[in-house]
């Protein structure tokens, strides 16, 4: 593998990742936050509310941050063995926007009205100062001593507070993906490059294939079963045949293949389909060796 392709790669991504965090940043500062109260106990708590539930993003800067989780993840997908559950919710589809460990949800949600978070802060004054201690679930996270007693400065402070914590939490989650980029780039071992099938690699295989189709038919029907749904998926530009598609009747539609063409390759995949998964299945060496050249004269000869 050259590692000169992992470094290029990654030094692109850390670029843009540093120019994103730039700019997502003050999103939570651009967020219009109101200040609600509640009484429980005897006890007074501020919950800071965001009066829109959801930040209506500028479509460019969305787009960019969607582009550049995706390039992350396919980064890390082809080159990292240590993508693992700490990594899934930054950036997996299914957690983008229902967790607040999803950077997209972090900052689009009302992120303190969600089960997740749902802090308040308890408010306690004294003659000249006021002790604020912000609480989770019933738990108390810290505690501050504001040196004054106004009303107007203590809910702005909350307000501002609430905003803090979640541009902390952006930008922790953001430099754990930067450290993860890092240490892809500087890490001694990666995942060996996927082979992807080329138009060269499906004619060798089938000129071996021709080769010992005389001596081992077996081989060869199975080799050419293989071969030919593999032409199918180069000859439709695609990248693999779903689970129930049938290739053989796209390329007709198409008009990748005639109607005579799509005969020949429905037995070759009878064929090929028996030989897999019949166990009385009995191979006949002329009539393997017949399809072989049928479909040598029919790529030859294709539309």
């Amino acid at each position: 593998m050259d590692n000169m392709d992992i470094k290029l790669e990654g030094e692109k991504l850390l670029t843009t990742h540093l120019n994103l965090y730039k700019k997502l940043l003050g999103i939570p500062d651009k967020r219009e936050i109101e200040f609600r109260e509640e009484l429980k106990d005897g006890k007074r708590f501020g919950k800071p509310r965001f009066i829109k539930s959801q930040y209506e993003w500028d479509i460019e800067l969305l787009k960019k941050l969607r582009d550049h989780l995706q390039d992350l993840w396919n980064f890390f997908y082809k080159y990292n063995y240590w993508l693992d559950e700490t990594i899934f919710p930054l950036l997996a589809y299914n957690s983008r926007r229902i967790s607040k460990k999803s950077v997209i949800f972090l900052l689009e949600k009302d992120i303190w009205n969600t089960d997740e978070v749902y802090g308040k802060y308890l408010i306690v004054k004294s003659k000249s100062s006021t002790f604020i201690s912000y609480y989770r679930f019933g738990t108390k996270i810290n505690e501050i001593e504001l040196s004054t007693v106004n009303e107007s400065k203590i809910k702005e402070w909350i307000c501002n507070d609430a905003r803090k914590q979640i541009s902390e939490q952006f930008s922790f989650l953001w430099s754990k993906l930067e450290t993860e980029i890092q240490l892809c780039i500087e890490e001694k071992y990666h995942k060996e490059p996927k082979l992807y099938i080329t138009t060269e690699y499906f004619k060798e295989q089938f000129e071996l294939t021709k080769k010992y189709s005389k001596d081992w038919p077996e081989a060869a029907m199975l080799s050419l079963g293989r071969i030919c749904e593999l032409w199918l998926i180069l000859a439709l530009n695609k990248k693999h045949k779903d689970y129930y598609e049938d290739l053989i009747k796209q390329a007709e539609l198409m008009r990748k293949i005639t109607k005579n063409q799509g005969k020949l390759l429905y037995k070759i995949k009878k064929n090929y389909d028996h030989l897999k998964h019949k166990t009385y299945y009995k191979i006949d060496k002329d009539f393997v060796v017949e399809l072989i050249n049928q479909f040598s004269k029919m790529m030859s000869n294709s539309v």
